[in-house]
């Protein structure tokens, strides 16, 4: 019994993570509500989240999202406001759909919905992308396209989990609505986790060509 509650017993060690992972997506929703930081949020939540994965233990969830929200600001919003661009168009012309005014044939809605998987396997990567490496927005974008296609059963899968909460909805409205306090404390961080388990094999050998560079910018 004392194994089973001892500091370093799986079960402590569990609720340690879930305890991070909640005030994670915590973190994660209060700096989501001016939309314009989302893309900035989304990059810490990633940051952070990363770090879990990799089993870190200098971990402080409030002080290295903090720190990654402001690192990262500026470029994880431009990333942001690129990506929305399309995002909108996209849920634009459903609703153009739904409401007949684009026509309501097969046809239309492949038009509508063809750039629908491109985007959400790009935002699969693009923010976690952004948290590891430095590049200019549309680097940043490609390469995430890349990575998205090169590492495409990984991409397939996150693609699905980040769906989630949008087919449980679209399933029960009304089962979401009530657990919608578990989906706003955990949800978020939670799927964060278990995409950057996901994510830390994709960029694995990018990782070590960084290691290996910033070895050898150090060698005399």
């Amino acid at each position: 019994m004392h194994n089973l509650f001892g500091q370093n017993s799986p079960v402590i060690r569990w609720l340690n993570l879930i305890g991070k992972i909640v005030i994670l997506s915590t973190l994660w929703l209060i700096c989501c509500i001016p939309i314009i930081t989302i893309g900035a949020s989304t990059t810490a939540l990633y940051r952070v989240s990363m770090k879990l994965a990799g089993q870190k233990d200098d971990i402080s969830v409030f002080h290295d999202f903090l720190q990654a929200f402001r690192a990262n600001f500026k470029p994880a919003t431009i990333v942001w406001l690129i990506l929305l661009i399309p995002t909108l168009l996209i849920l634009l012309n459903l609703v153009l759909l739904l409401l007949g005014e684009l026509g309501t044939t097969m046809f239309a809605y492949l038009v509508c919905l063809i750039p629908v998987p491109p985007l959400l396997f790009i935002l699969a990567y693009v923010f976690a992308y952004i948290a590891t490496f430095e590049d200019r927005a549309m680097v940043t974008i490609t390469n995430s396209a890349i990575l998205s296609i090169s590492n495409f059963p990984k991409s397939l899968l996150m693609v699905a989990i980040n769906l989630i909460p949008l087919v449980v909805f679209l399933i029960s409205a009304d089962v979401f609505l009530r657990l919608l306090f578990i989906w706003l404390l955990l949800v978020p961080g939670l799927i964060a986790y278990i995409n950057s388990k996901l994510i830390l094999r994709a960029f694995q050998p990018y990782l070590l060509k960084k290691s290996k560079a910033a070895e050898k910018s150090l060698t005399p």
